[in-house]
């Protein structure tokens, strides 16, 4: 399970298990702070991260952003997630060096590390494969198809896309590359609902 749909939204289950954790961490922290402020320094450290790791993100794939409004779109949530680490840990270290705030915010930060691997490892267990679902899509001329006709119980890459999503252009030559290079692999890509205009 990689999602989950709420209606016309699907969650992407990832984000959504850092977002628990994060949220547990800060119960946590509060709890355990009393009157001191280490829950607001928990969130500053956690924004410093992902700011940081967006930042270096767009550094890196500068070049495919149109304007500076397309580079504050947070909308792909795309981020460095190393750089992202780094920038939370190097100001958690700072934040440490007040020893009031210690105990506290080591509560709450080693709750997040250790929900996220605990609720990952449960739904993993409950779960002995992932099969692809019975739905029907159109090709671009026109005809339907199955996903499990094509797979045919073979390892199968679907990715789905958008023709406005940043890190889908990124992917895109990726997975050509990957599809030349790994022939008993069927890789499938799925467009979301856009026109076949579009697509093409």
């Amino acid at each position: 399970m990689t999602e989950i749909s709420l209606g016309p939204f699907a969650l992407s289950v990832s984000p959504l298990l850092i977002l628990i954790s994060v949220i547990i961490g800060f119960i946590v922290t509060s709890i355990v702070a009393k009157k001191n402020k280490a829950s607001s320094a928990l969130l500053i450290i956690l924004l410093v991260g992902l700011v940081f790791g967006r930042l270096v993100f767009v550094l890196r794939f500068f070049d495919n952003y149109d304007s500076f409004w397309h580079i504050l779109d947070i909308r792909d949530r795309d981020i460095d997630f190393t750089a992202a680490l780094i920038g939370f840990a190097a100001v958690l270290l700072l934040k440490l060096r007040q020893t009031q705030q210690r105990k506290t915010l080591l509560s709450g930060v080693l709750t997040m590390i250790g929900t996220y691997p605990v609720i990952t490892l449960a739904i993993a267990s409950g779960r002995s494969h992932t099969e692809l679902p019975e739905s029907s899509f159109m090709q671009l001329d026109g005809q339907q198809i199955k996903l499990t006709n094509i797979s045919q119980h073979e390892p199968t890459v679907v990715n789905l896309w958008a023709s406005g999503c940043q890190s889908c252009r990124l992917q895109t030559p990726l997975l050509e590359q990957a599809e030349q290079r790994y022939s008993d692999v069927t890789f499938m890509l799925l467009n979301q609902r856009e026109s076949s205009e579009t697509v093409q």
